[in-house]
């Protein structure tokens, strides 16, 4: 893991080959599920030019959760300036799943245009996910979430009354 960290940090601004060590790193310590490389991923995300880079360490984060990571992806799912890893966010914070991570994703909901945006995004990657079907399950869930405005993936309908909205002890007129 230190190997991985120094890899993420020692091509901290460089070009070239080394952005590719650099997502490489990022991936392997997010599959470790690394706390201790949380702070690094965090400030990779932040001082990286290449978007690769920022779209495997801000998943790398959302592999690995806890506080910190669920914070800092929160921050960048919202920020406006963040639209390089948004989706990457959305689905980090849908695989993390907890309740902050959920709180967050309900604040995109807060605004028309961004979860619009979001559904848009979300939508595409899906058709791109074809024989992904971990990816397609977590895209699957974010879409739930955004469309139904109910952080726990379920709308609270009635399953007696799929389609029709009907929340359980509602009579439709």
């Amino acid at each position: 893991i230190p190997a991985l960290i120094s890899d993420l940090r020692t091509a901290r601004g460089l070009i070239g080959p080394s952005w590719s060590r650099r997502v490489g790193a990022a991936r392997q310590l997010g599959e470790l599920r690394a706390p201790q490389a949380i702070p690094h991923l965090i400030a990779a995300v932040e001082s990286s030019a290449n978007d690769e880079v920022k779209r495997a360490c801000a998943d790398a984060l959302g592999q690995i959760g806890g506080e910190e990571a669920t914070g800092a992806l929160a921050r960048w799912l919202v920020d406006p300036a963040r639209d390089d890893v948004r989706l990457v966010c959305l689905l980090a914070l849908t695989r993390i799943g907890d309740t902050p991570a959920r709180a967050a994703l309900m604040r995109v909901n807060a605004s028309s245009s961004g979860r619009a945006e979001s559904i848009d995004r979300l939508q595409t990657e899906l058709e791109r996910a074809n024989g992904d079907s971990a990816r397609r399950d977590v895209i699957t869930q974010a879409l739930t979430i955004l469309v139904s405005g109910d952080a726990s993936g379920d709308n609270g309908a009635d399953p007696d009354h799929a389609g029709d909205g009907q929340r359980p002890g509602e009579d439709l007129d």
